[in-house]
This record gives structure tokens, sequence and C-alpha cells, in this order.
């Protein structure tokens, strides 16, 4: 496949795999003019600060060489003539050497302010941040590590452009590490960096990234694909000689002046997506670009300020930089979204894909996520667009609301401040600002209902006594400041509708208690307590057992088994009751409906055994219902949660009613009550979780 643009990425050959002999350094030609300039006039502006990097970083990583034997500073030389190429800054040059000095080395980023100047210390800070950043752990810290990269990169979009381009020289050279080590870079790579480097702009770093992470990861497609464009390769070039040279007549016979003329072979990785993908062979791509236009397609941001008339960097997005739009939404979105599973899958759908482009009814133009409906559009204009939305009309004709939108399509949007969002919206809507807006009005619009069912669940964990004095005290306020709430029916609210859990409410709580020292012990409180006189539960305190194979103390050499009815699990307390016609002994939780039925002979005292050293090797039932909005796919997301946490899914059933919440029903396996109440807390903290509660006949899970 080819294609009338720039010049393909030189392909590696492969080495072996083993530590090379130690090499002597090479300096690239550029260094070496720069180098010489900056001897005979080590005043000049263009040399000075690039020159006396590479001087430091050189005297700093001597002695330390690669897998491949070569000297290490040919890493942080390799990525600064990267980022010359890109036309990047002194400064940026300067971070490319320095960008591995603080982690590797025993210098401080106040040393590197007071040689070079606080603009390539932050530089350098922010690229040495990100190296720590492990973009395949677990959901919640993958979640929390994109957000911080987003936020580096709105802060200074040369950070992201210097880790790019560390990327890239690490994937040239990643033959030299071992099998293991190349699959989880090149994955990585693939996964994360090759569409930033695509969503940025930079065509020239995001083709040669999706090459090398094609060659690691898919070596047989990959040599079937090389082998291919072989093969045609005299056909090609003639095709493309052919072709560029009627291009340049015909243009030049209708008056176009022809700047430049090149041709290529597309990217390997390209010609395999299309093959792959689309079902085509070999087929010839023209793209005819203004200057400007090839700017942008080979240098992305780095167009801002490689080809900017004024000659001034800009490094920072601003309101008018509308092709990096997606990366002010991101930051827009990342602020309310709370679950990092829900954060990923967002990122997945939009970041990770391609945009359409559509118009408004005035002629501008709005990029949006692929699959992206009427609905999503209008909350792109504005929140209350979105939550007064009655119908919309895509080029002229009236539409339904989950139509996906094409490319092209003009889009209008009727309003009525009698309308209001659907909760059905959220099963067809796929940006997460739209997603966001229709539950920030659904809880809001039901804030009365939320803040009532938060301070039920507070006042069932602290008890009734001197409750309403709790909620109108300093201490309660604090707590609702300290989880970033302005007042205490926030908080409730918050609490209500899964936004902050019950656990992180009551240790928030003890924690104030504790450092003011005022937990008073009173026998007997009295029916309004003052702020002086709360008293919150303590913390629950086992006592010693012996250890025994039984998890149960006290029925040892009898039959036994656990109640269906109630479902106790270690760490709460139970009670035995012997069974009818000889069947052994029943073992409830204490304040369950059938324990209080028995007839006191019947009743034996039981208690969990500790675990011992090899940790507990059973699990038990307990089953749960959970209250959420409507959703394709809430039900998916909640088994992944699960499955996230090692839990076995016995049994699930889902109850639900057009336009009210869905009830999901589940028994799930855990090895205990903390184990259990961790579970509880992350369904919680799904943005589409209402309520989670037992299942049970013990009261207070019913209640």
């Amino acid at each position: 496949m080819n294609a009338i643009t720039a010049i393909q990425p030189e392909t590696l050959t492969a080495l072996p795999r083993a530590t090379e002999p130690k090499k002597a350094l090479v300096l690239p030609d550029w260094l070496k003019e720069c180098l010489i300039t900056y001897e005979n006039d080590p005043q000049n502006p263009d040399s000075d600060l690039i020159c006396r990097a590479f001087n430091f970083a050189h005297k700093l990583h001597e002695g330390q060489y690669r897998k491949s034997g070569e000297p290490y500073i040919a890493h942080p030389i390799a990525v600064a003539g990267l980022l010359r190429d890109l036309g990047g800054d002194g400064a940026m040059i300067a971070a490319g050497f320095l960008h591995d000095v603080v982690e590797d080395t025993e210098v401080t980023p106040e040393e590197i302010e007071a040689r070079f100047g606080v603009e390539v210390r932050n530089l350098v800070e922010a690229v040495t941040k990100l190296s720590k950043f492990n973009f395949s752990s677990k959901t919640e810290r993958q979640a929390e590590n994109f957000r911080r990269m987003f936020l580096a990169m709105a802060q200074d979009i040369r950070v992201i452009v210097v880790k790019l381009a560390d990327r890239l020289h690490n994937m040239q050279t990643l033959e030299h590490l071992n099998p293991q080590q190349q699959q989880r870079i090149a994955l990585e790579t693939r996964e994360i960096f090759a569409p930033l480097a695509n969503r940025l702009g930079i065509g020239r770093f995001k083709w040669e990234l999706e090459d090398l992470c094609f060659k690691y990861l898919e070596p047989d497609a990959y040599r079937a694909v090389q082998l291919l464009v072989s093969e045609k390769r005299i056909d090609r070039e003639a095709r493309i000689e052919t072709v560029t040279n009627t291009l340049r007549e015909k243009l030049q016979e209708i008056g176009i002046k022809v700047l430049d003329l090149q041709g290529r072979p597309k990217h390997l990785y390209g010609i395999y997506h299309k093959m792959h993908n689309q079902g085509k062979e070999f087929p010839l791509e023209v793209q005819i670009r203004t200057l400007e236009m090839h700017h942008v397609a080979e240098y992305g941001i780095a167009a801002h300020w490689k080809y900017k008339e004024t000659g001034s960097s800009q490094t920072t997005l601003t309101a008018a930089d509308e092709k990096f739009a997606w990366l002010r939404n991101l930051l827009d979105w990342q602020k309310d979204l709370k679950d990092g599973q829900e954060y990923m899958d967002g990122l997945k759908n939009n970041f990770f894909e391609e945009d359409i482009y559509v118009f408004t009814p005035k002629g501008d133009v709005v990029a949006l996520a692929q699959g992206a409906t009427p609905v999503d559009f209008a909350y792109h204009i504005h929140s209350e667009v979105g939550n007064q939305m009655k119908g919309a009309r895509i080029n002229g004709k009236w539409s339904v609301l989950d139509a996906p939108l094409q490319n092209g399509d003009l889009v209008e949007i009727l309003t009525s401040k009698n309308s209001h969002p659907s909760l059905d919206w959220l099963n067809f809507v796929v940006t997460p600002s739209a997603r966001n807006r229709i539950r920030q009005w659904y809880k809001k619009s039901r804030r009365e209902e939320n803040i009532s069912r938060g301070r039920d669940l507070l006042e069932k964990e602290l008890g009734k006594t001197g409750f309403d004095a709790l909620l109108k005290s300093e201490r309660m306020q604090s707590v609702a400041k300290q989880c970033n709430y302005v007042a205490v029916d926030d908080l409730l609210a918050a609490l209500g509708y899964g936004e902050v859990t019950l656990k992180n409410v009551v240790n928030r709580l003890q924690e104030t208690v504790k450092n003011q020292q005022e937990i008073l012990t009173v026998k007997n409180p009295p029916d309004v307590l003052t702020d002086s006189q709360l008293i919150l539960p303590p913390s629950p305190v086992q006592r010693a057992l012996p250890v025994s194979k039984s998890p149960i103390a006290g029925v040892e050499g009898l039959v036994y088994r656990l109640a269906g009815c109630c479902c106790p699990l270690p760490g709460e307390n139970i009670t035995g009751i012997v069974a009818h016609a000889g069947e052994g002994i029943v073992i409830h939780r204490q304040g369950c409906s059938n324990v209080e039925k028995a007839e006191a002979e019947r009743l034996i005292p039981v208690s969990w055994n500790p675990i011992d050293d090899q940790g507990r090797y059973q699990t038990y039932p307990v089953n749960i219902q959970i209250e959420v909005i409507d959703r394709v796919g809430v039900l998916k997301d909640i088994l992944s949660r699960l499955s996230d946490q090692n839990i076995n899914v016995r049994n699930a059933g889902v109850k639900t009613n057009f336009g009210k919440p869905a009830l999901i029903s589940l028994k799930i396996e855990v090895k205990d009550l903390q184990q259990f109440e961790r579970c509880v807390g992350q369904i919680k903290l799904m943005s589409d979780i209402l309520n989670v509660r037992r299942i049970s006949q013990v009261k207070s899970d019913r209640e």
C-alpha cells in the first residue's frame, strides 16, 4: 500500500538479546556542529543551553551502559535528537538530555534549576514522575496515573512529547531485551503511547511506534506484510513515479503551485490494519496538503512551536486550540468521575478512538467520539441544552435520540423548559461528559431522597442516641470538608447515592474525635447529648482463641452447617442451634430472627476460630441486593469489579422496571466479614450504584 506523503520509517535488524560488548560513543552530526559552535562562542543563545545540558548529562551517565553495549548517554542523545527534529526549543532539547538524571543519578531537581533554570527543571521533574507510572497496574491505580498524565500535559504539553521521544527510542532498541520484556513494553506502547502520539497529531512518532509494536506483538504477520511489500517493490516504485509525474503536470496545468511532491510506502502496520479490517489489497493513495496541513500531519502539536510565525513557543493549550479540545474535555469530566473502572472505560471509548465531525446549525464544527448520538451533541454544546432537550433533527429530518451521528451531519437540538433527562439515555450515550451530566441532574433532582437515604445509613451505623446533635456538630462539618463537600447535607446526599462510602465517613469521624481527644464513656447517656458528649461505636476487638482445623470453635466432633437464612461470615458474632431430628448444629448470626424464635435449651455458644498461618482455606456464601441506575452493561461492570477482587459469584439475577432503578441480586463467596465489607465498599464507589444491602433474616440487614 502506498501514499504520496513522507519517508518510510527505517526498519531495524534484530540483534542478539544478550548484553553486547561495550561500544564507543558516536555523536550525531547535529550535536557535533552544536558543540563546535558552543566552543567558538560560549555565549551563543542557540547552543549554550543545549550544550551545557549535554555536557552535564554526559558526565553524570559516565560509566553507565545500555543492554546494547552503548554508553548510556547514547539514549538521551537520541531523545534530544528526536525532539530537535520536531522543532523543540532549547529547554525541551535540554530536558531530552537530562530526562533520566534525577532517577538514575544523585542529582536533585534543585540542582537542575540552579544550573539550567526553572523551565528545564519543571520539564525534567514532570517527565521523571511520568516514568514512574505503571499503566499495566490495577484499574484504580492505572486510572490515577492517566489522570496525572493528562494534568501534566495540560500544564506543559512538551512534557508528554519528551516522554514520547523517550519511548520511541526505547522501542527502537527493544531487540536487546528478553522476549517477556519486549511483549510487555510493546503492548503498553500500542495501547497507550501510539494512540497518544496519534491524538497529539505527531504522525512521525505514531507510524514508527505502531510498526515497532507490530514487529514484536505479531511477528508472523509483520514478516508476511514485510515480504509482500518487498516483493512488489519494483512495481510499486514505478507506479509511484508515474503518479507523481502525472500529478505534478495536472496541478501545474490548473495553476496550482506545487511546493513539494513525495512518494513513500505506507507504514507496515497501516497496511496490515487496512488489509485485516477493511479487506483491502494494495491500492494507491494520494494526499494533497497545504504546507500547514503537512506540518500538522507530520508534527501535530509540535507544529505549534516549530512553525509558529511569531517565533515564540506555545506550550500550554488555550481555548483557541480546537484541534486539542479532547484534552480539555478529558480534564473536565475526570474531575467528577471518581470510579476508576468507569474512567478507564471512558478513555478506551473516547481517547483511543478516532473522532467524528458534525456541524451546528450555524456551521460550527463539533468533534465527538465515534458512535456519539444527538444527546452527546446536546451536552457538548451546554449542560442545559442537554437537560432541556426534547428532540433532534439531523440534516433537517427528525431523528431518534439514540441514532449514531455520522461525519458531516448537521445537528439541531430542540429544547423545552418542561423537558428533563431520562435514565434511558445512559444506555446509549458514549461520551463521559454526557453520562456524568445526566447522572448529576438525576442526583440533584432527587437530592432530598438521597439525603434521607444517607442519613438512614449513617444512623444505622452510629445509633440513634445523640445522632441529631452529631449532624449539627462542628465535627460533622469537618468530616464533610475532609470528604470535599461544602455542607453536611451534601455529604449525606453523596452517601445516599453512593459517591462516598459509609466506611469512609465513619473512619473520618472517628479520626476527628480521636484527634480532638473528646471521646467520653457515658454509662447512661441522656436522650440528647451535647457536642462534647458524642460517643462513637468502638472498634471491634476479637479475643484470642486456640487455633483449630475447624473454623468454628465449640462444635468439635459435632456435625454442623452454616444457616442459609443469615449466611454468617468469619468476624461476625454467631450462635449455634441444635437442629431437630439429629441433624447436627446450625450456625446462625446473632440477631437472626430464627435465633430469636429458638428455645433457649437448643442454643449453644460458638465462635469463629482465628486465622492460622496459612490463612482461611474456604469461602462463605452471602446474598446481596444492589439498586442501580438501569443501563446496558451495568451487571457486567459489577461482575468485573468483583472479579478484580478475586470474588466468585455463584448466582446473579436482575429485575427491571421501565424508568425505574434496577435490582440486581447476587450470591457471592467471600473469606470473611472484612473482605465482604471491602467488596460492598468497592461496589458503592461505582457511579450508577444507588444502594447495596445484604439479604438475610437479621433485622439490621432488612432495615
